[in-house]
């Protein structure tokens, strides 16, 4: 069993799907098991039914419909398994770098960087 999971949670299928794949090819030598949600809700469903890793790192997008913003960073560090959410967007780096990590968050990355940009970032 993996003791470590990282989770993309973002409403845009084909960024999750594509960062889901390159990321599950990056971290899979590491033992590292990534997951995809839809919103965060199901994400927050993933966790809470989850028989997999002991640990989680949620890679948010903090623009969503429903749940979303300062307000999802929260809820996913209230889960006893979360270690990290990292908040990953594109609105204005500059902006909402403090405001994501004031609510919580390790950290923000732009939806502007390269996938091994961020795998670097989570690693």
């Amino acid at each position: 069993m993996s003791t470590k999971g990282l989770l993309i949670v973002d409403d845009h299928p084909v960024y999750r799907e594509a960062l889901t794949e390159k990321l599950g090819a990056d971290f899979k030598p590491l033992g590292v098991q990534v997951q995809g949600a839809a919103s965060a809700q199901e994400g927050l469903d993933i966790l809470s039914h989850n028989h997999g890793p002991q640990q989680w790192t949620v890679l948010l997008d903090i623009q969503m419909p429903g749940l979303s913003g300062l307000a999802v960073i929260k809820a996913f560090k209230m889960q006893a398994q979360v270690a990290h959410v990292v908040a990953i967007s594109g609105l204005d780096e500059k902006l909402w770098e403090p405001r994501t990590v004031n609510a919580g968050a390790t950290l923000f990355l732009s939806k502007n960087n390269t996938s091994q940009h961020i795998f670097r970032k989570l690693d």
